[in-house]
């Protein structure tokens, strides 16, 4: 019987809280009621859109839940990485073209272009693919414009592209 949103938490609360509270803790969320109340109060503040049973309700819920636990983990993952702090050391480590490593003249070109990139590129480039921050957040830690930020590095993507095809 499709009911609103309301009426079934009215009706459903403390089985619905129990259920999303065990959910986050068995997905190992440091404070599971939080995460619990936290996603209970997203679905209300969308409760126009929900209109089923309670088994949707829970369903529903739990994918707020779901998504709210990722978002928690990916943030703590992040906060343990500080890139730039000293903005003197150098993003990539380029070995010397006379190592062994190198001996593809393709892979030395491809180490030359990045070589021959700006920092300012370079720096694009790391915070997207290798932090995979967003381009909010990158332009948040580059202190640059997020038009400027998404230039750069397709300009540098560009730069490699042009060596990769040949």
């Amino acid at each position: 019987m499709n009911q609103p949103m309301i009426l079934l938490l009215k009706d459903h609360f403390n089985e619905i809280y129990l259920r999303a509270k065990g959910y986050a803790a068995k997905k190992g969320h440091p404070s599971p009621e939080d995460a619990a109340a936290q996603a209970i109060t997203e679905a209300l503040s969308n409760h126009k859109e929900f209109q089923g049973d309670l088994e949707s309700l829970v369903k529903y819920i739990i994918g707020i839940l779901h998504y709210d636990i990722i978002d928690h983990y990916r943030d703590k993952a992040r906060k343990t990485i500080t890139p730039f702090e000293n903005k003197n050391i150098d993003i990539f480590f380029l070995p010397s073209y006379n190592d062994t490593y190198f001996e593809h003249q393709h892979f030395l070109d491809i180490i030359k272009m990045i070589d021959s990139l700006t920092p300012a590129e370079i720096k694009c480039l790391a915070v997207k693919y290798l932090y995979d921050y967003s381009d909010k957040e990158s332009s948040e830690i580059l202190n640059y414009e997020p038009t400027t930020l998404r230039s750069r590095r397709s300009e540098a993507l560009r730069k490699i592209r042009k060596v990769v095809a040949h």
